[in-house]
């Protein structure tokens, strides 16, 4: 689904979280992140660029389904787009 592939490429980590082994999901349950610092912050000034919160200290989002909201504008904004331009 469009929605998921941009939401996949907009915040990695989620899918880390999802897709993690069963050590991950007990480390993060325990405020734990198993992801480096260094890409834990490249990834806070991506989420601060596009206006999101940065990732709580155990690597998850703690602004809800805001990057979910955020694709579905985009792919809205981009049908209308193509729709005007006749495509």
């Amino acid at each position: 689904m469009l929605l998921d592939q941009i939401k996949e490429k907009l915040s990695t980590t989620n899918n880390d979280f999802i897709y993690g082994d069963g050590v991950d999901v007990n480390r993060r349950s325990k405020g734990i992140t198993p992801i480096r610092e260094e890409y834990q912050q490249q990834v806070n000034l991506k989420r601060f660029s596009l206006g999101f919160l940065p990732l709580a200290k155990n690597g998850m989002p703690v602004d809800g389904h805001r990057t979910q909201e955020y694709c579905k504008k985009m792919i809205f904004a981009l049908l209308c787009y193509n729709k005007t331009k006749g495509e």
